[in-house]
């Protein structure tokens, strides 16, 4: 489907599907019933790009060519950064279906305006570029998909949640990761989460730590 050539891009779809087709492997393994199969895309997502983070670890760890070490090292970086691009591309969306729920977004130009307002709060971009309004136009998710952008967020800062504890003890976050892909979704994700992961998705300091432990990674890419 995907015309697949080996590239690193092709690596990294590859990694993040394979991701979601492990936990199905587990969960059928685990006899996990059909009814909890299946659970919110921000969760499952989270568990397909914490794959690409992994892939892109083990590449730069295993790189001996200078040049290809530091490929690999701002691929890393840019996934682990990939929080911000998607909150920005979230805060567009949720400013368009509130726009367009509540009547205030009817024309093209008031979509332009909306993702103005919401995505001049993340990038200086749309001050150097007017014409960067129109983003709204390029990401088909926002027609075929509501409301994946927005989930992607919490996707993203869920991977880099679970990047960070697995750098820092391995063996004791992989039997806890593949006890919660296994288990499937018989409860809410914030309950899976705090019982298998002790992580706690609703408190006030969750993404304020994550962001945390994302410069930790991302600086010491660079030491």
């Amino acid at each position: 489907m995907q015309d697949y050539q080996g590239s690193l891009l092709h690596l990294i779809v590859l990694a993040h599907e394979g991701g979601h087709a492990v936990q199905a492997q587990l969960m059928h393994r685990n006899g996990v019933p059909m009814v909890y199969a299946a659970g919110p895309g921000y969760f499952t997502e989270s568990f397909g790009r914490f794959q690409e983070l992994l892939l892109l670890a083990q590449l730069h760890r295993e790189a001996r060519e200078p040049g290809q070490r530091a490929l690999l090292r701002d691929a890393l970086s840019a996934r682990l950064l990939a929080v911000f691009p998607s909150a920005e591309e979230g805060a567009i969306e949720f400013a368009i279906h509130k726009g367009v729920s509540n009547g205030a977004i009817r024309t093209a130009d008031q979509l332009d305006a909306a993702a103005l307002a919401a995505g001049s709060q993340y990038s200086i971009e749309y001050e150097r570029m007017p014409e960067r309004a129109g983003v709204w136009m390029m990401s088909e998710g926002y027609f075929m998909a509501p409301m994946q952008e927005l989930s992607d967020v919490y996707a993203s800062l869920l991977a880099v949640r679970y990047f960070a504890l697995y750098r820092r003890d391995p063996d004791r976050f992989r039997a806890a990761y593949l006890a919660l892909l296994s288990g499937g979704y018989d409860n809410e994700p914030a309950v899976l989460l705090a019982r298998r992961m002790g992580i706690d998705m609703t408190a006030p300091g969750f993404a304020a730590e994550t962001l945390t432990a994302l410069q930790t990674e991302v600086d010491a890419l660079y030491r």
